[in-house]
């Protein structure tokens, strides 16, 4: 990698955190438009990273940067007063930049912005009174125009020790990064809470000099995420060694093993327990990178629907895998897009019903046990089963006799099949009976579940529960016939003992009652060929799979035991009814078994007893 290719990494890096923060900045901002902090910090933001672009010669970047800076330097200096159509107009020049960030990483040039959107800009700009007081550094090419602009500085400092309102720190903060810059140093990203104004000294008091400052010590460092990956496969194969040694301990406990041989056993599995949390700490991510985006597409989306909606975030510090950071972002724009387009109603019907004009949204995370826990709820119309189930036989998703059979719960499932929709018309939003099955597909990839709850007139609740990382895996220990299988810990609801008195065919297909209701069932050595004969003395498994359960009949219970995942390669990648394989304590293969496509199947009637 060269030298510029390494500025370039670093100036990606910087200002991915500075323009994520820019949408959140700029929404706070339309709320609270006389925070000068807030101001200046938008301001800083699109400063810093134009300062950067610049130094790469990124001149679409810069172009963008310029025009956005000019305008919420109006806005600073009291010429201008924002109006959510400049909210707007930053909005999206925060969107093309995101854009051209994107563009950069994959290794393209950044594509410029519209010149609609620039004009928008500058109109908006144009509209204060007096000159940008921006400083163009390009313009600085002699020693007396520094000179120049050091009077001029100190002029408008002057001024605004008249004017107790100014922001006198910001430009204490402008000339530092005015010398760092010009001396190649992109200035420091700003902070995102608001700034405290700097107290004045007393009329003829001098003012105090600056401290010489002491370079601050690295608090962290950046590391390669492929590192990480590589530690974390270490991580798990020592693991993998440690169950082997516990076994070999149990074994050899019984022939009477030296207790020291114990002790040193005990030790590495508190060892080896400690480094495997150490490393997932360090993959892991707080949902806040995620969350961030949406305050910024909830108002674009309500505005373009001329709806008025409130998003609530919490639990943004919940952490969880890298990334499942990354691969839950495109599911939750999805979902919180349908809460606002399908969930909140237009402000005349919430007024007609006795509602708030104003709808929420509320986002939510928190952790249970080891799955983190996503809430979507919305205070909105809700969801109408009957309608659901209407709409699926109008579509011929369903049959008729099937369809009377589904109670709520099931016909909530219908919005992610594929191909249905409940809007008759298509829009920009929705409408093309795409998005709510990619999202269902998504979140069985992660080994995760969605599950649907409605009140008609009250409001919709969805519920994403996927596994803190993707690499280490509780699970149920099992045998059937000579073979041992692990059973994903999130998908066990209970373990009871087999009762063949139980089991019963409805429709064709093999049914365990429970509770008088009765549970499509499979016997998993009968489906493997372990055996062909229904076992009399084993265990009953009962799973769930979002809304959906199921039983496994297993021959017997071995024990919970974390497994480190691995992927089945060709041609058993595509085995329908297995998620991956493990190594056991004792060195064999164990298959894992896969919920989703379990409950899949038998729910199609396609597997084999």
């Amino acid at each position: 990698m060269s030298a510029d290719d390494d500025i370039l990494a670093d100036f990606l890096i910087e200002s991915e955190e500075l323009i994520g923060s820019l949408g959140q900045q700029i929404l706070d901002l339309e709320q609270t438009p006389d925070d000068a902090g807030l101001l200046n910090a938008v301001f800083r933001s699109f400063h810093t990273v134009k300062g950067g672009a610049g130094f790469l010669d990124l001149t679409a970047v810069v172009a963008l940067c310029h025009e956005a800076e000019d305008l919420c330097n109006g806005l600073r200096n009291g010429k201008l007063t924002l109006s959510p159509e400049m909210v707007d107009a930053l909005s999206a020049a925060v969107d093309h930049l995101q854009q051209q960030h994107a563009d950069l990483s994959a290794g393209n040039p950044a594509q410029p912005a519209e010149p609609a959107l620039l004009e928008q800009l500058r109109g908006f700009a144009r509209g204060a009174a007096a000159p940008s007081a921006g400083v163009d550094l390009d313009a600085l090419n002699t020693e007396d125009d520094f000179e120049a602009l050091l009077d001029q500085m100190h002029a408008k400092g002057e001024a605004q020790q008249a004017s107790p309102a100014s922001p006198v720190a910001s430009e204490e903060d402008e000339f530092e990064a005015l010398l760092d810059q010009m001396h190649g140093v992109t200035p420091p990203a700003p902070p995102a809470a608001p700034v405290t104004a700097a107290v004045q000294p007393a009329p003829g008091t001098p003012a105090p000099s600056r401290p010489a400052e002491r370079p601050a010590v690295e608090a962290s460092i950046r590391v390669e995420t492929g590192r990480l990956d590589a530690v974390m496969n270490l991580v798990g194969e020592l693991v993998l060694a440690r169950n082997h040694l516990k076994t070999l301990s149990r074994a050899l406990a019984r022939d009477g093993m030296p207790e020291e041989v114990g002790k040193v056993s005990g030790r590495l599995d508190r060892v080896t327990t400690e480094l495997q949390n150490a490393v997932m700490k360090m993959r892991m991510q707080a949902i806040r990178k995620v969350f961030s985006r949406f305050p910024k597409i909830v108002r674009d989306l309500a505005r373009s629907l001329g709806k008025d909606v409130r998003l609530e975030l919490v639990g943004e510090d919940t952490e969880l895998d890298k990334n499942l950071v990354e691969a839950l972002a495109d599911p939750l724009i999805h979902l919180v897009r349908n809460s606002v387009d399908h969930g909140i109603e237009m402000p005349e019907k919430r007024r007609a019903a006795g509602k708030a004009e104003q709808g929420v949204v509320r986002l939510s995370a928190r952790q249970e046990g080891d799955d983190i826990v996503i809430l979507i709820e919305d205070d909105g119309g809700g969801i109408d089963a009957n309608v659901l189930r209407a709409k699926a036989i109008e579509r011929g998703v369903l049959e008729q006799d099937e369809a009377a059979r589904m109670d709520a719960q099931d016909c909530f499932r219908i919005i992610f099949m594929p191909g249905f929709s409940t809007r008759d018309a298509v829009s920009d939003v929705s409408g093309r009976g795409v998005g709510m099955d990619v999202v269902k597909t998504r979140i069985d990839s992660l080994n995760g579940q969605i599950n649907i709850d409605s009140t008609v007139g009250e409001g919709t609740c969805m519920e994403l529960r996927v596994p803190l990382t993707l690499a280490i895996l509780a699970s149920l220990m099992v045998r059937a016939g000579a073979r041992i299988f692990a059973v994903p810990l999130s998908g066990v609801d209970d373990v009871l003992m087999f009762d063949p008195n139980l089991v019963t065919t409805v429709d064709g297909r093999r049914v365990y009652m429970v509770d008088g209701q009765p549970l499509p069932l499979l016997v998993l050595g009968m489906w493997c060929g372990e055996t062909d004969t229904m076992p009399e003395r084993s265990h009953l498994i009962l799973m769930r799979n979002g809304s959906d359960r199921f039983g496994v009949v297993v021959d017997s219970v071995i024990g919970r035991e974390e497994v480190v995942i691995k992927p089945l390669g060709p041609p058993l990648g595509e085995l329908a009814g297995f998620s991956g394989a493990t190594v056991t304590g004792d060195g064999r293969v164990a298959l894992i078994l896969d919920p989703v496509s379990l409950s899949r199947l038998l729910r199609e009637r396609a597997m084999i007893e």
